[in-house]
């Protein structure tokens, strides 16, 4: 994880110390994240390391309780370096030690800045295209017994499915396809009825005894892509 400080203005000494009784080379970079090119969310910004152990930094905007994505694609040398996400007051809030996507829940709105380091034994020229993106949560009405295909918009999203029951029902919550996806709690006035990290295939739904009222289906796309739901009754499967 990068040593990130927020300073004043001034004349500072780097002092580097061996550990222990280790000798040799050594190398640093110092990079200011005030400065870092704006990143244009949801279009493709390509990323040069010229020697490979260089640093880079980028800076996207963001709003408090959402989600800020940094969709990572065709990185010469996935293991090549570590990218972070590093919030306004300077607290590096998401790492990974590989060029990969990152995702990052937001504490406060600002300027986010994303940071990347090559590794310091990188000897040849590295590259990578990043990708930002902002969730968006949604809200809709549900038909009860109907189908709701959907498809989230960006990683990280929520959408917020509401529905209402009459009478006392048990309810079959099934997905329409064989892997799960995506997160969901469903909730009703009172709180959580019932919740589960993937939504069963229509082969094994999830089943219900839910009294009359009014419901909160909340998915999350954590993995972006589509992410079908379907209500049912018992007798008619959807």
């Amino acid at each position: 994880m990068p040593a990130v400080l927020d300073v004043a203005g001034g004349t500072y000494g780097l002092s580097v110390v061996g550990f222990e009784a280790q000798t040799g080379d050594n190398e640093f970079s110092l990079t200011d994240l005030d400065s870092g090119a704006a990143l244009t969310t949801g279009a493709a910004t390509a990323v040069a390391l010229p020697r490979g152990s260089d640093s880079a930094g980028y800076i996207s905007d963001g709003q408090v309780g959402r989600v800020l994505t940094f969709a990572v694609s065709g990185a010469m040398r996935v293991s090549g370096g570590t990218i972070s996400v590093v919030s306004p007051s300077g607290t590096v809030i998401a790492t990974f030690a590989r060029f990969q996507t990152l995702s990052a829940n937001l504490q406060v709105s600002g300027g986010h800045t994303l940071l990347i380091d090559g590794a310091i034994t990188a000897t040849e020229a590295n590259s990578l295209t990043v990708r930002a993106t902002l969730s968006q949560n949604e809200t809709r009405d549900c038909t009860f017994g109907t189908a709701r295909a959907d498809a989230f918009a960006a990683p990280g999203a929520w959408q917020i499915h509401h529905f209402s029951l009459a009478a006392d029902t048990r309810v079959a919550l099934p997905g329409s396809t064989g892997f799960g996806m995506p997160a969901w709690e469903l909730r009703g006035r009172g709180g959580a009825v019932g919740s589960a990290a993937s939504l069963r295939g229509a082969a094994m739904p999830t089943t219900m005894n839910l009294r009359a009222g009014e419901y909160w289906l909340v998915t999350e796309g954590a993995q972006g892509g589509p992410a079908p739901t379907a209500f049912s009754d018992p007798e008619r499967q959807v």
